[in-house]
């Protein structure tokens, strides 16, 4: 362990100009990373209300005052695609609602865009390997080994 005193002792090349310019790149650095997690956590939240009827990046530009071209290049920077996250959220909530057995794959394929469900399927087998009906039996043999 360092002492106390070693601690409290001032620098000796401690530059106060230097100090202040690093703690400004600091703060600036972490208020663009804030802004970054905060425009994608929002960008999927708008997607999410409106998952039942996934709404154009046309029009999720516009509800972020951003051009469509400009959505894109914010989405590239953070290394993903709107469709990529359509997918992802679509898979998410999916999952998620195969946990109640009262659902139909009908009824949770609408729930997340899917008109026809033999196109939920495809997609949800090209997202997880399995199609959703085996990936719901597979939860459920699951549920009940835990449950014993």
């Amino acid at each position: 362990m360092i002492p106390l005193e070693t601690l409290q002792r001032p620098l000796g090349m401690a530059d106060p100009h230097a100090s202040k310019i690093a703690i400004a790149q600091c703060e600036n650095e972490l208020a663009s990373i804030t802004n970054e997690f905060d425009f994608l956590y929002n960008l999927k939240e708008t997607i999410r209300d409106k998952i039942s009827k996934v709404p154009s990046l046309e029009s999720v530009a516009d509800n972020f005052f951003v051009s469509s071209r400009t959505l894109k290049r914010r989405l590239k920077e953070e290394g993903t695609t709107y469709q990529k996250l359509v997918d992802d959220i679509r898979l998410e909530e999916s999952k998620k609602l195969m946990c109640n057995p009262d659902l139909s794959l009908q009824h949770i394929a609408e729930r997340v865009g899917y008109q026809d469900p033999a196109n939920f399927t495809r997609a949800f087998k090209k997202w997880t390997g399995d199609p959703p009906s085996i990936y719901r039996e597979n939860l459920f043999k699951t549920s009940k080994a835990l449950s014993r």
